[in-house]
């Protein structure tokens, strides 16, 4: 009994080092992008400081439920991995019973929650970590008044563009970034 426990034991032990080394190791750091239409299940990538303009992946439809994957292929071996997202963006109320829609005057704030995948041991060269998903004209931007409005409302997200940005800091301390910006 102790020997198949032993057996079973190196077997698994000389499976994870046989998937540590699964295809080559990286020879130079890579943080790149994949963006993915979930409504559509039409995919894109991009490389660092791409833009993805959503209407690449017709038909364009307001409701689209967008994820952003950055992966990251790391020779120094990865530690963690984040994704996050801001911009000021052009946001307006929906329509009201009354048919009006109001638009703020100036670009509000909005946010993509920040995602973060820790490697709790060395040796990973390879990973990726993706965002929330989200609907690029549900995103918030708060409860506002302006000068014409009966009362606040809320407002949401029309056009502009978001910075996505991905961080991967390796088991030796380096800190390397990639920037995706995404337009409506």
């Amino acid at each position: 009994m102790r020997i198949s426990i032993l057996l079973i034991a190196l077997c698994g032990t000389l499976f994870l080092e046989a998937c540590n080394s699964c295809g080559p190791a990286p020879t130079t750091p890579t943080l790149a992008w994949g963006v993915l239409d979930k409504t559509n299940n039409a995919t894109s990538q991009f490389a660092n400081g791409g833009t993805f303009t959503a209407s690449s992946t017709p038909p364009l439809n307001p409701g689209d439920q967008y994820l952003i994957t950055l992966q990251v292929q790391e020779p120094e071996g990865i530690k963690e991995m984040d994704i996050s997202g801001a911009g000021n963006l052009t946001c307006s109320t929906s329509q009201s019973s009354s048919g009006l829609v109001f638009t703020a005057p100036n670009p509000l704030p909005v946010s993509i929650p920040t995602q973060t995948t820790t490697i709790p041991n060395p040796g990973s060269t390879s990973g990726f970590v993706t965002s929330q998903p989200f609907v690029y004209y549900q995103l918030d931007c708060g409860q506002h008044q302006y000068a014409n409005m009966p009362q606040a409302a809320e407002f949401s997200a029309t056009s502009g563009t978001i910075q996505i940005q991905g961080t991967d800091i390796t088991w030796q301390g380096t800190k390397r970034t990639a920037t995706l910006n995404i337009t409506y």
